[in-house]
């Protein structure tokens, strides 16, 4: 049985269903990366993945109402997305960039630290200890490793967005018609 406190730092907004992101920062993006990935999962699993049936209800709600209705079938759509889809997918878009910005940071400190090391610090590190720059050299290439992993997964969590609001926009458009804007 699941209890309150098994759930991550994620919290839901009950009487909208979605996911209340996490505060940016870097640790955020490169310690504790698991509470951003549950953020974009929860988001796009309540959102994107169930937009179809989101869609057919605000439809047959519209439909259900009198012909005097207030709000057009568009309208109706209109709202869901600006009020509901469109937060969702900034807030998870923020959050990667931001995420894909620390990591080229990281990149350009560890790439700094390499090229700060000229030939006269090598020659003294290898007259100090021999086996110091080797394993400077080898802590280096494993930061600069950890940090291009970051970097491609954050650009692969770019391209999985792009393809979702793509996938999305589409569903919509074809639901609600072509007039729905995504340009907020």
């Amino acid at each position: 049985m699941w209890t309150r406190g098994d759930a991550s730092e994620l919290d839901i907004i009950p009487e909208r269903e979605v996911p209340v992101p996490p505060e940016i920062n870097r640790q955020l993006c490169i310690e504790s990366s698991r509470s951003l990935q549950d953020f974009l999962r929860l988001s796009r699993t309540l959102l994107d993945d169930t937009l179809r049936t989101r869609l057919n209800s605000i439809t047959k709600h519209h439909e259900d109402r009198s012909r005097r209705s207030i709000l057009p079938r568009r309208d109706s759509c209109q709202q869901f997305v600006d009020e509901l889809l469109i937060p969702q997918w900034q807030a998870r878009a923020s959050r990667i960039k931001y995420c894909l910005g620390q990591a080229d940071e990281m990149v350009k400190e560890v790439e700094t630290q390499e090229l700060a090391m000229d030939e006269e610090e090598r020659n003294r590190l290898l007259r100090i200890d021999p086996y110091a720059l080797k394993d400077l050299t080898r802590s280096l290439r494993e930061k600069r490793a950890s940090a291009e992993q970051i970097r491609n997964r954050y650009q692969n969590e770019i391209e999985v967005e792009e393809i979702i609001q793509e996938r999305s926009q589409s569903l919509i458009k074809d639901v609600c018609g072509q007039d729905v804007r995504f340009d907020r």
